[in-house]
């Protein structure tokens, strides 16, 4: 049985923790190099981004990527919405959008036109599939996904069919798995599909 989704206190009282930089570095700063890069080669030009943590994977795609014109950030947790506004409060060359949004009210999601969907904390949402559900057809969709089961997962994945069976709406067109530990335990599912 999973466990149940946490609130947003425990993802505040967790980057407080981490001194609000455990995505910027290390491993997840490598992941969101690597996925920002996969990212540009579907030439997104308005990004809606669902539970964006500490902003970094935001922070290298509008620093590297000038022909996203419209990004949209949301997070469901207050202190992450405070932190990432005054992250990125140098982008002023791009519509830039951040909010407070809760994703598991999936009512709270608009889309507002973006042609891209982006999400690396799926696996922390009960409602992953109503998410998904509720993406526009032919709309792109870039997904991080893990193997590994922790405190905050709701859900893993073990291999790429787990994935498209339960997304089966997802057609993938670019995928990359990386692995971060030696016996291969701990691994990231990268990719981009277009919601069929």
């Amino acid at each position: 049985m999973a466990a149940a989704p946490k609130p947003p206190n425990f993802y505040a009282d967790d980057f407080k923790r981490q001194g609000f930089n455990y995505y910027s570095t290390g491993h997840y700063h490598l992941r969101n190099l690597v996925f920002a890069e996969m990212i540009a080669r579907h030439n997104p030009r308005s990004v809606y981004e669902i539970a964006g943590a500490e902003g970094d994977l935001a922070q290298v795609l509008l620093e590297h990527y000038t022909s996203i014109q419209r990004y949209a950030w949301t997070d469901f947790c207050p202190d992450a919405v405070d932190y990432v506004t005054n992250r990125l409060r140098h982008i002023r060359d791009r519509q830039l959008s951040i909010s407070r949004v809760d994703a598991e009210n999936v009512s709270e999601l608009h889309f507002d036109g973006a042609d891209m969907i982006v999400c690396t904390a799926l696996e922390h949402l009960a409602h992953d599939q109503e998410i998904i559900k509720a993406i526009p057809q032919g709309t792109k969709v870039a997904l991080c996904l893990p193997s590994l089961m922790w405190d905050s997962h709701l859900r893993c994945f073990q291999n790429w069919d787990a994935i498209t069976q339960r997304y089966p709406s997802l057609h993938i067109r670019d995928y990359v798995t990386m692995g971060f530990a030696k016996n291969d335990y701990n691994k990231k599912y990268l990719l981009v599909a277009t919601k069929t």
